[in-house]
C-alpha cells in the first residue's frame, strides 16, 4: 500500500513538470514561432465551449449563450446571418420572444468578449478571431503540417505532430451544446476530421514499428467504426506485423460477414488487395526499414502501470487526488489495496477522523478505509442497497436508495447501532448539520430532520421540487432536484424556503464551502456556482463529461466526471477549471479526508464474454407492448431503447432520467402539453434498418391495436381517445419529422408525469420499425436497438445474442452488455430454480426464494443474497359489481379476516413481505401509512392482527351469507402462490360462503380476454407503479385492468384533478393521492395482502452484481468468471 501510494505521488510530481501521464491533462497549446506571444484571447470548440482571456476561463452563461458563441466560432469571422442564428438555436420551436432574446444573447456576448470582438455584419453578426486563438484552427494547421511531414518522408515528426494535434481535443466537439438544434451536424463533421487525422497517426506509428502497442486502440477504433475500412485495414496490418495472421485474417472475415448481412455489400478493393497480401506473406506488407525514435516527454504512453490504487493526478493547494476505493482499470496491477478487498465502485463516500466509509449497494455493505494502516479495516453488513451516507453525531448515517429507513453505524465497533424507520418514505439524499440529521424524502417531497441520538422525527419541512440531494450550512438546507433543475434554500430557524435558483440540467450533487454553493449538472456537463448573498447563478463551469459528485477542500472544488474518466479541480476564485486529472476507471464519489481527496471508481476493464443464465417458471412474451411479466432489466430492455430512460445503475444515480434515444431529455412547452424531443443519428434496428421517427408513432398505435394493459400510460396523448383495435391514428398527437429527426408528442393537458411514464413503460415506448404487424407477433422478435437480439424463443426459453448494428452512444441510458449470450430458461417450479442457482447450472431466477430455502440460503451463502424493494402491492381485485363483494360490508370483512402476517410468512418473513391495508406501496407519491382492517386500529396505521369476530358480523349484517365464491389464482406466478389463494378461500368458508378455487396459468388471461373474465368475483395480483398507474389502471371505469369490476365518475374525476396538480403542485397531488388511497381502503375496493420485498439469489460465477431502485437486477451488467 505504502508502495502505491508512493507511485502516486511520483506520478504527481511528474504531472508537475509536465512529463508522464499526466500530461494528457494540461491544455495543448499550438507552438508559436521563436519570440511570438501566446494570444491574449483562446477560444475551443474541440471539447466543451471554452473562452479564455490572459488564461482566465470566462463564464459564459447556459447553453443558449454558449451555442451562441459555438455558432460563431464555427463561422469565426465570417457573418452568420440572424436567420441562421435563430434557427440554429431553436429550430422548428422559436418561440415569439426568440428575435428579442438572440438580441439579449449578442449583447451579453459583446460585454463578455469586447464590443470589437462580435462585430454587426449584414446580414448578421461576426466573431472576429485572430489567428493561433481557435483550437479548431490549430487543429487542422497541425494536421496539415502532419501530412505534409508525411509526405515528405519525416514519418516520425509527423507522428509526433498529429499526436499534438489530437491532445488539442478535450472531449467530444461541441460537448457542452450537443442538444442544440445545430449541433448534431457540426458535431459529427469534427468527429470525421478528429477520426482521419486519429487513422493517419496511427498510419504513422505503423511506418515507425509500434504495431503492438496500436492494437488495442485500433481494436477500439473499429468496435466503434465497424464499417469505416481504414482502421479495419490498420488493425489487420497490425496483426500481421505481430505475427498474429489468423487473427488479422479473421478480422477480415468478420467484417466481409458484417458488411455482407448489414450492407449487403463487399470489402472495398484495398481491402480485400491486404488479405490476399497477408495469406501470400507479401513482403510489401513488412514495416518500412526507419529509425525508432526514442519516446519523447509527454508522450501519450504511460510511463508506469499503478497498481489498483493508483491515478495520475494533480496536486494544487496542499491536496492530491488518489483513486482508493475502486476497482481500477484495465491492466492494473493489485499490489497494496487489491481488487479482492473491493467488491465494487462505491455510491458514495464519507471521511470521519482517519477513516474513509464507502457504500456498496451491490453487496449491501459499508467498508471503512483506514488512512493509517492504508486498508479496508471493517466491512458493515447493512443489508438492501445502501447508496448514501453521511457523517455526524459521533456516527456514520446510511441509507437504502428509495428506502424507508436510515442505519446508524458506531464507527468505534463498526456495528449498526439503531435502524430508524420513516414510514412511507423513500430516502433520496442524506446530510448532517446544525446538529441534525437531514433526510430527503423523495415520496413526499420534504426534507425530514431526525433526532441524531434518539431517532426521533424533529420536523418535515415541504419543499416545492423532488428532493435529490442536500447540502447544511450555516443555518441553511440547499436542496436540489434532478427532474427540477433547481436548488432550493431553505432557512432553518423558520423552515421555511427562502429561494429557488434555477441551475444546469441534471443537478446531481451539491457541496458547500469557499462562499458559494456548487452544483455538478450531471446532463449538462457543467458545475454551477451559486452565490448565497443572491441566490443567483454566479458561475457556470464546463467540467468533464457526467459530473456526478462534488467536494470543496484545500482550496480548490473538485468534481468527478464519470463518463470522461476525470477529476477537475476548479479554481473558485477564477470559477476556472485549472487541472484535470484522468483516471483509470469510472469515478462515482469523492470525498476529503486528511488534506487529501479521493475519489471512488468503477472498473474500466471490459469483463466481456460468456453465456448468463437466468430463469423463471413460466414463458413470458417476447412482444415488448405485451411482457408485463418480468422487468425491462431481465427482458424488454436488453432488445429495445426508449427516448428516455432512467440511468441503468445501481444506487442513488438509478433514479436519474436521461436521454436515451433522444439526444436530450426535453423541457415541455405549451404550458407542459408538448414535449419534443430529438433523434440521435445513426441508430439501427437490429435487423439493419435504420431507426426513423415514424416508427415511434407507431410504436404507440401498436399499444392500442394490440391491447396492451399498460396504454394507459399514454391516454393523455391527443388522438389516442379514438382507437380501437382495428384503427388507431395518432398522426395530431405524435408529429414526426424526418429531416430535422424530431418526435413531437401533444397532450390534452398537462402531465408531468410523461417523461417517467416512457422511461417505466420501456417497451411500451419503443419505436417499432415499418411491417410489425398490429397483433401478437408470438415467437417471432421485433428488431430492436438494443444491445442484444434474440436468436430465438420457443416455450421452453429465450436465447439472447449480442446485436451486430448496437454501438453505446450512452452508458447512462444503455451500456453495452457485458455476457456474449443471455438464455433465459422457462418451466422450472421455484423451488427447482433455486436448486439449479445454489449448484452454478444458472446464475439467477426471476421468481421468489419459497419460505422453506431461505433459511438456509441465508445460512450457507449471505454473500450470494442480495436483498432489494421496488415498490409493489400484493392484493387480491374485488367485483364491488357481482354479489357477494356488490356490498361494501362483505368487502370489510374480508379485509378484516385475512391474517396479513400469515401471508407475509407464506412469502418467506419480513424480508419478502410486509403486511398492508392499503393500494399505495411505500415509496410511492401518496403513501401515507393506513390501516382500518385490523384488530386495535391505531394512528400509527400499522396491522396488528385478523378481527375475525368483527368480519363475522359485518357479514352478518349484510345478508349475503352463504353466496358461492371462486377465488381465481395462479399455476404460474413468481410471487403469489396456490397456498395463498387456497388460504383466503379458507378464509371466505370461515366467513360462511362456499368457496372453490380456480388455478389458471397467467396465459390464459391475457388478450383478448375469455368470456368468463366478466365473471371473476375476486383474484390474486401484483402490482408495482406511479400513483397515477395505480389508480387509472385499476380503478378509472376505463381502465386496463378493471374489467368492470370497478366504475365511480367521482374517482375518475379525482384521479384527473390529482393528476393536474402533480403539473403545478406536486405536494398538493401527493396529498390528493393519499385522499384517493384512503376513500378505496374505506371503499374496502381491494383486498390488499402484502408489500413485496425481494430477495436476488446468484450463482457462485456472478459478479457485479447491482439493482436498480426501480428495476431491480440490471442482467446485461453482470460479469460472469
Amino acid at each position: 500500500m505504502n508502495r502505491v501510494l508512493s507511485d502516486i505521488r511520483d506520478s504527481l510530481r511528474q504531472s508537475d513538470t509536465g512529463e508522464g501521464v499526466s500530461r494528457t491533462s494540461q491544455r495543448p497549446r499550438k507552438r508559436p514561432a521563436e519570440g511570438v506571444i501566446y494570444p491574449a484571447m483562446e477560444f475551443g470548440v474541440l471539447g466543451p465551449m471554452r473562452a479564455c482571456r490572459d488564461d482566465h476561463d470566462l463564464p459564459l452563461g447556459g447553453p443558449k449563450q454558449r451555442a451562441l458563441l459555438a455558432l460563431l466560432l464555427l463561422r469565426a469571422n465570417e457573418a452568420v446571418s440572424r436567420e441562421r442564428l435563430l434557427d440554429g438555436l431553436w429550430g422548428e420551436q422559436r418561440p415569439a420572444s426568440a428575435e428579442h432574446t438572440l438580441d439579449n444573447y449578442v449583447s451579453r456576448l459583446r460585454r463578455l468578449l469586447g464590443n470589437d470582438r462580435v462585430e454587426r455584419r449584414s446580414p448578421g453578426y461576426a466573431l472576429r478571431v485572430e489567428p493561433g486563438e481557435l483550437d479548431l484552427e490549430q487543429f487542422e494547421e497541425l494536421v496539415a503540417r502532419g501530412r505534409d511531414e508525411r509526405a515528405h518522408g519525416r514519418v516520425a515528426a509527423a507522428a509526433v505532430t498529429l499526436s499534438e494535434a489530437l491532445e488539442l481535443w478535450r472531449g467530444a466537439a461541441l460537448a457542452d451544446v450537443l442538444y442544440e438544434p445545430f449541433a448534431a451536424y457540426e458535431a459529427e463533421r469534427l468527429e470525421e476530421l478528429r477520426l482521419t487525422a486519429l487513422e493517419e497517426r496511427i498510419d504513422a506509428d505503423l511506418a515507425l514499428g509500434r504495431a503492438s502497442e496500436v492494437i488495442p486502440e485500433l481494436e477500439h477504433l473499429v468496435r466503434d467504426n465497424p464499417f469505416r475500412e481504414r482502421p479495419l485495414s490498420l488493425l489487420m496490418l497490425a496483426l500481421y506485423r505481430t505475427g498474429r495472421q489468423a487473427e488479422a485474417l479473421a478480422v477480415f472475415q468478420g467484417s466481409r460477414r458484417r458488411f455482407a448481412e448489414e450492407l449487403g455489400l463487399e470489402p472495398g478493393p484495398q481491402l480485400q488487395e491486404l488479405q490476399r497480401g497477408i495469406l501470400a506473406h507479401d513482403a510489401n506488407l513488412k514495416p518500412p526499414n526507419l529509425p525508432r525514435p526514442t519516446e519523447r516527454p509527454g508522450s501519450r504512453r504511460p510511463v508506469r502501470r499503478l497498481a489498483v490504487m493508483g491515478v495520475t493526478a494533480a496536486v494544487a493547494a496542499g491536496a492530491a487526488v488518489g483513486l482508493i476505493l475502486g476497482t481500477g482499470g484495465s491492466g492494473a496491477s493489485t499490489s497494496g489495496l487489491g481488487s479482492s478487498e473491493i467488491p465494487d465502485a462505491p455510491a458514495a463516500i464519507v471521511a470521519t477522523g482517519d477513516s474513509l466509509w464507502s457504500a456498496y449497494p451491490g453487496t449491501g455493505t459499508v467498508s471503512r478505509f483506514d488512512l493509517a494502516s492504508r486498508s479496508v479495516a471493517d466491512r458493515v453488513p447493512v443489508g438492501g442497497t445502501p447508496g448514501m451516507l453521511t457523517a455526524g453525531g459521533g456516527a456514520v448515517w446510511v441509507a437504502s436508495v428509495l428506502g424507508d429507513r436510515v442505519r446508524r453505524i458506531d464507527p468505534g465497533t463498526g456495528t449498526v447501532t439503531q435502524s430508524v424507520r420513516l414510514a412511507g418514505a423513500g430516502v433520496s439524499a442524506l446530510a448532517f448539520g446544525s446538529g441534525s440529521l437531514w433526510i430527503a424524502d423523495l415520496v413526499d417531497s420534504s426534507v425530514i430532520e431526525l433526532d441524531p441520538r434518539s431517532g426521533t422525527r424533529l420536523r418535515t419541512l415541504r419543499v416545492h421540487l423532488r428532493p435529490t440531494s442536500l447540502a447544511v450550512a450555516r443555518g441553511r438546507i440547499w436542496v436540489a432536484g434532478y427532474k427540477d433543475a433547481a436548488v432550493e434554500e431553505i432557512d432553518l430557524s423558520t423552515g421555511q424556503t427562502v429561494g429557488t435558483v434555477r441551475v444546469g440540467n441534471g443537478p446531481a450533487s451539491l457541496a458547500v464551502g469557499l462562499g458559494a454553493v456548487w452544483v455538478a449538472n450531471s446532463l449538462d456537463s457543467t458545475v454551477s456556482r451559486i452565490d448565497p448573498a443572491t441566490d443567483s447563478v454566479a458561475a457556470t463551469i464546463p467540467v468533464g463529461s457526467g459530473p456526478t459528485s462534488i467536494a470543496v477542500a484545500a482550496g480548490s472544488v473538485w468534481v468527478a466526471n464519470e463518463y470522461s474518466s476525470s477529476v477537475s479541480q476548479i479554481d473558485p476564485v477564477r470559477d476556472v477549471v485549472v487541472r484535470t486529472s484522468r483516471v483509470h476507471g469510472r469515478p462515482t464519489a469523492v470525498a476529503s479526508a486528511r488534506g487529501m481527496v479521493f475519489a471512488g471508481v468503477g472498473p474500466l476493464t471490459r469483463h466481456r464474454g460468456g453465456t448468463l443464465v437466468l430463469l423463471h417458471t413460466r414463458p413470458i412474451s417476447i412482444d415488448p407492448a405485451l411482457n408485463a411479466d418480468l422487468l425491462p432489466t431481465v427482458s424488454d430492455g436488453l432488445t429495445g431503447d426508449a427516448l428516455v430512460t432512467y440511468n441503468h445503475v445501481g444506487g442513488p444515480a438509478g433514479i436519474q432520467l436521461v436521454p436515451d434515444l433522444a439526444v436530450a431529455v426535453p423541457v415541455p412547452t405549451d404550458n407542459g402539453t408538448t414535449y419534443t424531443f430529438r433523434l440521435r443519428p445513426h441508430i439501427r434496428y437490429s435487423d439493419g434498418r435504420q431507426l426513423r421517427a415514424a416508427d415511434f408513432r407507431r410504436g404507440v398505435e401498436r399499444l392500442y391495436r394490440v391491447g396492451s394493459d399498460s396504454r394507459a400510460l399514454f391516454d393523455g396523448i391527443v388522438g389516442t381517445e379514438t382507437c380501437t383495435a382495428s384503427r388507431c391514428d395518432l398522426s395530431s398527437g405524435i408529429v414526426t419529422d424526418e429531416a430535422a429527426r424530431t418526435v413531437t408528442y401533444h397532450l390534452r393537458s398537462a402531465d408531468p408525469d410523461f417523461l417517467d411514464d416512457i422511461a417505466n413503460g420501456h417497451g411500451l415506448g419503443f419505436p417499432v420499425p415499418p411491417g410489425t404487424p398490429f397483433h401478437d407477433t408470438g415467437l417471432v422478435p421485433i428488431p430492436g436497438t438494443g444491445p442484444y437480439r434474440i436468436e430465438s424463443a420457443t416455450g421452453n426459453g429465450i436465447r439472447y445474442v449480442r446485436n451486430p448494428y448496437f454501438r453505446e452512444w450512452s452508458h447512462a441510458a444503455q451500456p453495452d452488455g457485458y455476457p456474449d449470450e443471455i438464455e433465459l430458461r422457462f418451466g422450472l417450479s421455484q423451488a427447482r430454480a433455486v436448486r439449479e442457482v445454489e449448484q452454478g447450472r444458472a446464475d439467477w431466477s426471476g421468481d421468489n426464494i419459497t419460505a422453506q430455502q431461505l433459511p438456509a440460503l441465508q445460512r450457507s451463502y449471505p454473500g450470494r443474497l442480495h436483498g432489494f424493494s421496488i415498490p409493489t402491492t400484493d392484493f387480491f381485485k374485488l367485483n364491488t359489481s357481482l354479489p357477494p363483494f356488490d356490498d361494501v360490508r362483505v368487502r370489510r370483512a374480508l379485509n378484516f379476516a385475512l391474517d396479513r402476517g400469515r401471508i407475509a410468512r407464506m412469502y418467506g418473513g419480513s424480508a419478502l413481505a410486509m403486511p398492508t391495508c392499503q393500494i399505495l406501496p411505500p415509496g410511492v407519491a401518496g403513501y401515507r401509512r393506513y390501516c382500518p382492517y385490523t384488530r386495535n386500529p391505531s394512528s400509527t396505521g400499522r396491522w396488528s392482527g385478523p378481527d375475525l369476530a368483527r368480519a363475522r358480523r359485518l357479514v352478518a349484517a349484510s345478508g349475503r351469507h352463504g353466496t358461492p365464491v371462486t377465488v381465481w389464482g395462479w399455476t404460474d406466478d413468481p410471487t403469489i402462490s396456490p397456498a395463498v389463494i387456497r388460504y383466503a378461500a379458507t378464509v371466505l368458508r370461515q366467513l360462511g360462503y362456499p368457496t372453490k378455487v380456480r388455478l389458471v396459468p397467467h396465459a390464459y388471461l391475457g388478450e383478448p380476454r375469455p368470456r368468463d373474465a366478466s365473471t371473476i368475483q375476486l383474484i390474486a395480483a401484483g402490482w408495482g407503479d406511479t400513483p397515477f398507474g395505480f389508480f387509472k389502471t385499476w380503478f378509472a371505469c376505463t381502465g386496463a385492468n378493471t374489467d368492470g369490476a370497478f366504475c365511480d365518475p367521482r374517482i375518475d374525476a379525482a384521479i384527473k384533478r390529482a393528476q393536474a396538480l402533480k403539473a403545478t403542485n406536486p405536494r398538493a397531488a401527493a396529498d390528493a393521492w393519499a385522499e384517493l388511497d384512503r376513500q378505496l381502503v374505506d371503499r374496502a375496493a381491494w383486498a390488499p395482502m402484502i408489500d413485496e420485498h425481494a430477495i436476488d439469489f446468484v450463482s457462485a460465477r456472478v459478479h457485479n452484481y447491482q439493482a436498480h431502485p426501480y428495476w431491480g437486477i440490471i442482467a446485461d451488467q453482470l460479469w460472469i468468471g
